[in-house]
């Protein structure tokens, strides 16, 4: 064993330092690999044995500094260890009250099942820190999520391919799936939104949306865009001409169909394609309508026994109408109830031009809830003059519901119907606008059963813990901080002293 010691001491140091500085060269040369680590890891044990076994043990001084060293290297190799083990294994602990810096479980759940990349398109010249830090939680719980902002200016080719067009456009695509979010500049990115945007990405159905057409409805050219969102969300946009379909003895609406959408009718419907609405209905159907107060819809029969029903005024919103740019008849709404079609909206807002009011009346087994409500000082005005005013005799005060949704079982099926008392919001120049794209995409989701579209993900906001002080009280709390607590730690400190030299 002694001899074995001896001839450590003797070569050990060469042999520890030559294997380790032949690792480092073999890592320099061929990149760190773990048997380059291994090796310098045993040459620089085998230098520092030999060198601590040629030591002499028997001075105080080198056992005094051996156990300091010794101390050193097992906090150093604690707080490697402790380092390694945080980058090996990522987690975070977040102490917030409103859990601000977690995902809501909905999104968590959304992105921990993405089986292939996804990639958001930022494009802007300047980052944003309030963008990034949002997208780092999505890339925490996966990464398949890929983030990439580009300069509009210097690669026009790709925005060309995505359809950007303007500074701070957000995109998000997956494959040959693409989808526009927002305007970063314009309306901040929110969890809801990019959670909803992601899972319906991940809808591989398509489901068949019909426009009923042969009454002077909107041309499909006039709503592109609510048409190209539909298609981004996995919906088949198909026509639909009710009349045409009865005069060859089809009386039924199609049995594909998850939803029949009927906007702005120039002409009522006829009874036959209202009592094929209903049939429709009877059986599980889902039904969206879009009726401005102006439109003769035919529909009336249709909706009555579902306790809704077309007021024929004009809501007119003179405080609030104007900061939209379309004047008094574009109510501007910042109050929803809590339908899950609206409840993630909070305080947003959406404006809804040439709107009528949709009055509820309560029906025994069906659930009707109002989604979208004016304000306290707009009113339906009878009489669209020279002279806009309030008139008690004819008009009706505010707040008005502006949609509504309704719902009943039918058998083992659930019947479901929204309206809108306006339809100009879908048009290409307002659907991108505010909420106003929302609010029919979450509508026509709650329809077809396609909860992806209207998560549930509230936005969440740090409560104001600040202490106000006033009066006696901040005065109080400024002489203790700056003058009483300051005097009195000087005051034992030097009265410590004085004991201790008394003592001496």
């Amino acid at each position: 064993m002694q001899l074995w010691v001896r001839r450590l001491r003797r070569w050990g140091p060469g042999l520890g330092i030559g294997l380790a500085l032949a690792a480092l060269g073999f890592a320099f040369i061929r990149g760190v690999q773990p048997g380059a680590i291994a090796l310098f890891l045993v040459g620089s044990a085998i230098a520092l044995v030999s060198w601590l076994l040629g030591l002499n043990w028997q001075q105080r001084s080198l056992r005094s500094g051996a156990t300091a060293a010794g101390t050193t290297a097992l906090i150093l190799l604690l707080l490697i260890l402790l380092n390694w083990g945080a980058v090996r294994w990522d987690r975070r602990l977040d102490l917030t009250e409103a859990q601000l810096n977690s995902l809501a479980p909905e999104s968590q759940q959304v992105v921990s099942k993405l089986q292939q990349p996804v990639t958001l398109w930022f494009f802007s010249a300047q980052p944003d820190p309030g963008l990034q830090k949002l997208v780092q939680l999505y890339q925490r719980q996966s990464p398949q999520l890929r983030f990439e902002r580009v300069d509009l200016q210097q690669q026009p080719d790709l925005a060309e391919r995505l359809g950007v067009k303007d500074e701070g456009d957000l995109i998000l695509e997956q494959g040959d799936r693409r989808q526009f979010l927002v305007n970063q500049a314009v309306t901040p990115l929110s969890e809801a939104r990019l959670t909803t945007a992601i899972a319906n990405l991940q809808q591989t159905a398509a489901t068949p949306l019909y426009w009923l057409q042969g009454h002077g409805e909107p041309a499909p050219e006039a709503l592109a865009a609510a048409n190209q969102a539909l298609s981004d969300r996995g919906y088949t946009v198909r026509p639909l001409n009710l009349a045409s379909q009865l005069a060859t003895g089809n009386a039924d609406i199609p049995n594909d169909a998850a939803l029949v959408a009927i906007a702005a009718p120039e002409r009522p419907l006829l009874a036959a394609e209202v009592a094929s609405l209903q049939r429709y209905l009877d059986r599980g159907g889902r039904l969206l309508v879009l009726a401005p107060p102006t439109t003769e819809t035919g529909l009336e029969p249709l909706l009555q026994p579902w306790g809704l029903n077309l007021d024929r005024r004009s809501v007119i919103d003179s405080s609030s109408g104007a900061i939209a740019g379309f004047g008094p008849e574009a109510p501007l709404v910042d109050r929803y109830s809590n339908h899950p079609i609206t409840q993630a909206f909070g305080n947003g807002l959406s404006f809804f031009p040439k709107a009528g009011a949709i009055l509820i009346e309560e029906k025994p087994e069906i659930q009707v809830d109002p989604l979208l409500i004016s304000n306290d000082r707009s009113w339906a005005e009878a009489d669209l003059g020279d002279t806009v005013g309030f008139d008690p005799a004819r008009d009706l005060r505010g707040p008005l519901a502006l949609a509504a949704a309704a719902s009943r079982k039918t058998g083992e099926q659930e019947a479901r119907i929204v309206v809108f008392g306006s339809s100009q919001f879908l048009q290409d120049g307002l659907f991108n606008q505010q909420l106003n794209g929302d609010v029919f995409l979450n509508s026509v989701g709650w329809l077809s059963d396609r909860q992806a579209d209207a998560l549930s993900i509230r936005p969440r906001q740090s409560r104001d813990r600040r202490l106000l002080l006033t009066g006696w009280r901040a005065t109080v709390v400024t002489w203790l901080s700056l003058v009483i607590i300051p005097l009195a730690g000087f005051s034992g400190a030097a009265w410590l002293t004085w004991q201790r030299r008394k003592a001496i």
